[in-house]
């Protein structure tokens, strides 16, 4: 019988709240990071191109995130079990609780609590996988280690994880299919007047998805963008834009694209740009 899916989106632990953002512009998802306000130092994060990590001064609560493709997983529940696999055979004791179907980034996750040994201690945790796409995955794991790791698990394991779930942005950029959309409005996206809306009610994570938008664009040649973001300004609406000043392979004059992080409508590329494949961010 199939786990009943459930919404991952929870009330945040009151001791907890969400710092800056990690933005993996390559593998196209993006988090905040959690911010344990009993704790006197902030988490220790790793970053890597496809794959960061948090862990406490103590080591003794970790989380990494990990973006893996190519491999033979084409649902989120495939994705956990190949993931889970992978972590059996490295530390053989490890033992898997029943599956949970949840709701993250908008898309069906798969998890499963954990318990085992790992680096000659105990641990608790929970593994989250995330199917983006067939054989292209973005995996959660969460442990604490330890004589007191339940109960560490409980107060501070479970609310960090939690944290980065609820933030988590994806925005898979396929390498194939069919090019994006091109606006044939010479004003959009260049003039603060027809700004790009890619926002989101819930205002966390319209930064990140400016970002995973920016990610989806190329020149007029396929050239890789370089851009940095400046503003906020307004438009004559009223409106807040935030403006990102773009350059592409020899052009000296840099163009000025607006971006609306707080609306939403389905987002082109501007005149004169272009996308390998079609934009991946969704109506939130």
């Amino acid at each position: 019988m199939q786990a009943p899916t459930q919404d991952i989106l929870q009330p945040l632990n009151p001791d907890f709240t969400q710092g800056d953002w990690v933005i993996h512009t390559q593998a196209g998802f993006a988090y905040t990071l959690p911010v344990n306000l009993n704790a006197s130092q902030p988490y220790v994060l790793q970053w890597q191109e496809f794959q960061s990590s948090i862990a406490s001064p103590d080591e003794h609560m970790m989380i990494s995130v990990i973006k893996e493709d190519l491999i033979p997983a084409d649902t989120s529940e495939a994705c956990l079990e190949q993931m889970l696999g992978q972590m059996i055979a490295d530390l053989e004791d490890v033992i898997p609780e029943a599956l949970e179907l949840l709701t993250v980034g908008g898309r069906q996750a798969a998890a499963r609590r954990l318990n085992g040994d790992m680096f000659s201690q105990d641990f608790t945790g929970r593994m989250v996988s995330i199917s983006t796409r067939p054989g292209s995955c973005i995996t959660l794991l969460a442990v604490t280690l330890g004589a007191d790791r339940d109960e560490r698990w409980q107060t501070e394991g479970e609310p960090a994880l939690q944290v980065m779930l609820n933030s988590m942005v994806i925005s898979e950029v396929s390498t194939g299919g069919e090019p994006c959309q091109v606006s044939t409005d010479p004003d959009y996206g260049l003039s603060p007047d027809d700004p790009v809306r890619v926002g989101n009610t819930n205002l966390y994570d319209g930064y990140a998805r400016e970002q995973l938008y920016m990610l989806a664009l190329r020149g007029p040649n396929g050239e890789t963008l370089r851009y940095e973001r400046e503003g906020p300004t307004n438009n004559d609406a009223g409106e807040i834009l935030d403006v990102y000043v773009v350059t592409y392979g020899s052009l000296t004059q840099p163009i000025y694209l607006y971006l609306d992080m707080y609306t939403y409508e389905t987002p082109l590329a501007p005149l004169g740009f272009t996308c390998p494949s079609s934009i991946p961010l969704e109506a939130p």
